[in-house]
């Protein structure tokens, strides 16, 4: 199966897999977290999905492309962040403190799968990991891992979760 094939494959199953998946509430230390569900239907947000890569990445012959495992995890939209104004982790790509106003919290199908209402606007997309808020995406300007969304519409936004991996 050539690497195209297997994309194909995994982006049907990771479908059936949002779709298959019911409505949840989880707890953390107390607090009700709500499961941001691919079954939602969102007409104006935000929808992904949040995957983890470890180890070697590097291209090989007869390596192929990897696959995508989506794994479950609690993400926070806050407004457009930039590194000037962010409170930086103990390592690269991890945060205390974005520097901005928490929008939503959600927690992401076990799959990884996510959809989440949102108005228009510009934020920034971080998931919880090692209690810090990591984001990995950077624009030119110093922008966090920024998308926007648009009257009526839903972006895409995929989270690859790669502290662990080298390329």
């Amino acid at each position: 199966m050539n690497s195209w094939n297997r994309f194909l494959a995994a982006s049907v199953l990771s479908l059936l897999f949002c779709l298959a998946s019911g409505n949840e509430v989880l707890a953390q230390k107390g607090k009700k977290i709500p499961l941001a569900s691919c079954r939602k239907e969102v007409r104006q947000g935000v929808t992904g999905l949040i995957f983890e890569v470890h180890g070697n990445q590097m291209p090989a012959p007869g390596k192929g492309a990897p696959m995508r495992k989506g794994v479950r995890r609690i993400f926070g939209v806050f407004e457009a962040s930039k590194l000037s104004i962010a409170e930086k982790g103990k390592e690269d790509c991890f945060f205390r403190s974005p520097g901005t106003r928490l929008v939503k919290s959600a927690r992401s199908e076990k799959d990884g799968c996510f959809a989440l209402s949102l108005p228009p606007g510009r934020y920034s997309f971080f998931v919880k990991e090692k209690g810090q808020w990591y984001a990995n995406s950077f624009g030119g300007e110093g922008e966090i891992c920024q998308f926007e969304v648009f009257p009526d519409s839903v972006s895409k936004l995929d989270f690859r979760i790669n502290h662990g991996a080298w390329y």
